[in-house]
């Protein structure tokens, strides 16, 4: 029984170049198979379940958005079991478009470097 279950994210239908951009900068590595991938910090939040008692002791850590890599290396140091389920697939649609897709990189990479200083 884990406490966090992640599967995998697939490129959708119909994706234009922005969109492409985006899975593979995001989630190319969320891919199948998961073969030899067990990082747990990398595991994607845009397709995973949290028990929610286990996530409720990393609440200081998502008070100002959550940032899953933060929260997964907590769960993992406390012992808690994390995993990829193949069976579990959710597929990218459509971006908002490059600017979007620029912009929120940006304020992503922000705010993930601030926590880690």
């Amino acid at each position: 029984r884990a406490d966090v279950v992640a599967g995998a994210v697939e490129p959708g239908d119909r994706l234009r170049a922005a969109d492409w951009a985006e899975y593979f900068c995001r989630y190319s590595h969320d891919a199948l198979p998961f073969a030899g991938h067990d990082c747990v910090e990398s595991l994607p939040g845009d397709n995973a379940g949290y028990r929610r008692e286990a996530l409720e002791r990393t609440r200081e850590l998502f008070r100002d958005g959550f940032v899953e890599p933060f929260v997964n290396r907590r769960l993992a140091d406390a012992g808690r079991t994390l995993r990829h389920e193949p069976a579990v697939v959710v597929y990218q649609g459509r971006s908002a478009g490059f600017g979007a897709f620029v912009r929120q990189r940006l304020e992503h990479g922000r705010d993930f470097g601030r926590r880690r200083g």
